[in-house]
């Protein structure tokens, strides 16, 4: 009695919960103490526990009377409906079984990195609880241990708005039945609240099923190196719009974001390797893919039924990337879901045969929207069927690298207008390549030099209309002679006009026209990185001579501004960002700027009329 009696009064120095202390349960072998709950004696000499006995803030200490606070015991807060708010010691291990289940107002839990276990259905009913905190640690934290069988994870039906995750975590492998299949159990899965999730430097990899069926989840921010994002991970979150995928990243699993329909834009990280079956399946917001150099293999239906899809850019690499099927059983070829209107394809790449008499599913095979398609120079072969019965394709350009182009390559594209072909023997080309293709009215665009040899070759010679370049270099090495203007693609390539030709650019509105002596080509404004100077000798004259335009003319160790604005500020950055000249324009919009004293390197060039990139060589 006694010795109970002074942990009593040392706890009231510690914390105020109402009239009354907290209960422990003590090991003397370990010298530690876990808070439990209040008992009455009975008038028979039993003892029962009173719930809801505790009240107020509660603030759980490090020690007591000597002994290390290392847990909350089973029910210790249960039915607990006037706690609004708990903080846990450094030193707690282990919040056990319905430790605070019920409390209603508890708004806020902080989990700091010490604790290393929670037990099922230790937060059950906290009808309140908005905020749940797992603070940085580098320690495991198992979540829900003791479950066998159950309906939800362990803040399912909590209205969890805000979840921070600090550290590396494991949810015990439990089956729960859901209206459409049996799945794993997860922390946070059918949260119907959950809108914001923050993962910070710890963890490494976001759990199967963890944010299932979270219907309000609209942000999630990764400040770690996370290698993996498991299966279902983020399945029918269905208000996620973006999500920043970091370095590092390796794997998206199986179903990973697949109906995420409100996701427009996603940006892969140049170290990704795999993106696994129907990872992106029906994510309807998506816009444009862009497929990093690092992917070696996409799964099966990965990016099926993504119905808003434009363009995709296969970055550039020598090495080969696998295509599966589009959908199961093969009917489909890979991007044949999507109303594609641009491609650009930077690298070789292999799919699986299928279809009738053995021919492949093209991977663009039936791409119903398909009006452009672009090679990049690691591409040597176009696969049997790979663009077959594009019935809105009007243009290709093909790479110089290109040596064959398989049976019905592009056959049944009948409103083709323009190939392009930059390769000086004209690649092999096997049987209905180009058949309904219109070869009269349709331009075959080659080396003048190799004019002949195209009129001279199996299937080429058929084409009516066989004409040399006319200033644009699809295959992005110039003319030759040093002095080029250069549209460099951010979907790959670059496309060059020789400057006798006399290049001018202008903008109007998201379009920008190079006009030459010879013709006029148009780029959208989202399709253009930047434009270069490709300069081996000095340049005495404008490439646009416009009145009033500015302009930025490279010289030998000289730039020259012309028709910017009276006065206006220049600056020229170092690629890293490091400010190196300034100048500013006269009176009349003209400068010229030394650059003699720059070393070799990438420079930026800013006014307030024009910003460029430039090589010094």
């Amino acid at each position: 009695m006694r010795k109970a009696l002074l942990i009593f009064v040392a706890m009231l120095s510690v914390i105020t919960v109402g009239a009354q202390g907290l209960e422990y349960v003590y090991d003397d072998a370990t010298h530690t103490a876990k808070v439990t709950y209040r008992v009455r004696t009975l008038g028979d000499g039993t003892k029962e526990r009173i719930k809801g006995s505790y009240h107020g803030d509660i603030v759980i200490p490090e020690t007591v009377s000597g002994y290390t606070v290392t847990g909350v015991g089973e029910l210790a807060f249960d039915q607990c409906d006037n706690i609004p708010s708990v903080k846990f010691p450094n030193t707690m291990k282990a919040i056990e079984e319905r430790a605070f289940c019920g409390c209603k107002i508890l708004k806020e839990v902080i989990i700091p990195a010490s604790v290393d276990t929670i037990y099922n259905n230790a937060f059950d009913d906290c009808q309140a609880l908005e905020k749940v905190v797992f603070e940085d640690g580098e320690n495991l934290l198992k979540l829900g241990v003791g479950s066998s069988s159950a309906e939800s994870g362990m803040f399912s039906f909590q209205p969890v708005k805000t979840v921070y995750i600090g550290r590396p975590y494991r949810y015990p492998k439990v089956k729960a039945w859901g209206w459409y299949d049996y799945y794993d159990l997860s922390a946070f899965g059918r949260c119907q609240t959950l809108e914001e999730v923050t993962f910070g430097p710890y963890v490494k990899e976001i759990q199967p099923f963890e944010f299932i069926l979270t219907p309000a989840l609209k942000t999630v921010t990764i400040n770690g190196t996370i290698t993996t994002l498991a299966t279902k991970a983020f399945y029918k979150c269905e208000s996620l719009k973006s999500i920043n995928l970091p370095e590092g990243l390796t794997t998206i699993g199986v179903r990973a974001f697949e109906f995420c329909k409100s996701l427009e834009n996603i940006k892969f990280p140049s170290t990704l390797t795999m993106i696994d079956e129907y990872a992106f399946g029906s994510c309807e917001g998506l816009q444009k893919l862009v497929i990093p150099a690092s992917v070696g293999s996409l799964g099966l239906a990965s990016f099926t039924a993504c119905t808003s899809v434009k363009e995709v850019i296969l970055e550039d690499s020598p090495y080969e990337l696998t295509l599966p099927y589009g959908s199961e059983g093969g009917s489909n070829g890979f991007f044949t879901s999507m109303p594609l209107e641009k491609a650009y394809i930077g690298r070789p790449y292999s799919h699986p045969e299928t279809g009738w008499a053995g021919y492949r599913t093209g991977a663009f095979t039936r791409c119903a929207y398909l009006k452009e398609v672009r090679f990049g120079d690691y591409v040597t072969k176009i696969l049997n069927g790979d663009f077959m019965e594009l019935h809105k394709l009007q243009t290709v350009v093909l790479p110089k690298s290109l040596k064959s182009i398989g049976e019905f390559g592009f056959t049944a594209c009948e409103n083709l207008n323009a190939i392009t072909c930059p390769a000086t023997t004209p690649p092999v080309c096997s049987n209905y390549v180009f058949s309904n293709t219109d070869k009269q009215t349709c331009k075959l665009y080659v080396p003048s030099e190799s004019i002949e040899l195209y009129k001279a070759a199996n299937v080429w010679k058929e084409f009516f209309n066989i004409e040399a370049y006319v200033g644009p270099d699809p295959g992005g090495e110039g003319t030759g002679d040093g002095t080029e203007f250069i549209v460099h693609l951010k979907a790959g390539g670059t496309v060059g006009y020789a400057l006798a030709s006399k290049p001018k650019v202008t903008l109007s509105g998201n379009v920008f026209t190079v006009t030459t002596t010879d013709g006029a080509a148009t780029y959208q404004h989202s399709e253009v990185e930047k434009f270069t100077l490709n300069v081996a000798t000095a340049i005495s004259q404008p490439i646009a001579e416009a009145a009033g335009e500015p302009q930025i003319i490279r010289q030998v160790g000289q730039l020259t501004f012309t028709g910017c604005k009276p006065n206006e500020s220049i600056c020229i950055y170092s690629a890293a960002g490091k400010l190196l000249l300034t100048a500013q324009t006269d009176a009349n919009g003209y400068a010229e700027v030394q650059t003699s004293q720059l070393p070799k390197g990438i420079y930026v060039v800013k006014s307030d009329s024009v910003t460029i990139k430039i090589a010094k060589q």
